[in-house]
């Protein structure tokens, strides 16, 4: 792992998105992280559901309605705090550059409207989704690891899986060159 990250990271910010759909304009109904030293060890979990202040028309997919979604955070409340914990850290997505990456800057984006300081530039990130394209749960039992059904489609199952897979190793990653950088009081919390 050592080896993907740029001088001066912190470690990894594994991350799963749930959203409301397949599409970049889609909203986050949950995220889930897992902060990760540059070793490889597990520092810290977070996780949240997300009000996406729209209709969640795939529920039976990740098992999160309009109902459960109701009461939570919308994503600019917890921004700030999110941002924080990537701040100075790589992030790490299966199917980053094409789906969590840009559907989180747009999420981003849009928070800034409430917090105008928060400046969240979230690098290059390390992307585990090979090429040809092959899902989480086939890459994880190509390598051994196992996802079972429960764990499936819920954004901290898949999320503890894709740092298995991380930490196991893969040969088509490539390293990173930034980790994310954060303006604002977010940075200021960092530990």
């Amino acid at each position: 792992l050592p080896e993907l990250l740029p001088a001066g990271s912190r470690g990894c910010a594994v991350r799963v998105l749930e959203t409301t759909g397949t599409g970049h304009l889609c909203r986050i109904v949950e995220i889930a992280l897992l902060r990760l030293s540059p070793e490889g060890e597990l520092q810290q979990e977070w996780t949240t559901l997300i009000n996406p202040g729209a209709l969640i028309p795939n529920a039976a997919v990740h098992g999160i309605d309009d109902v459960l979604a109701g009461t939570a955070p919308a994503f600019a409340d917890v921004a700030p705090e999110l941002a924080g914990l990537l701040h100075g850290r790589v992030l790490v997505a299966h199917n980053l550059d094409r789906f969590d990456g840009p559907i989180l800057r747009h999420h981003f984006w849009e928070a800034g409207s409430q917090h105008p300081a928060l400046v969240v530039d979230l690098g290059d990130g390390i992307d585990t989704m090979p090429s040809p394209f092959l899902s989480l749960g086939k890459l994880c039992a190509a390598r051994g690891i196992t996802l079972t059904g429960e764990d499936a489609h819920t954004a901290m199952g898949d999320t503890r899986a894709l740092a298995a897979l991380l930490r196991h190793g893969m040969p088509h990653l490539q390293p990173s060159r930034a980790a994310a950088r954060v303006a604002g009081s977010a940075a200021a919390g960092e530990p």
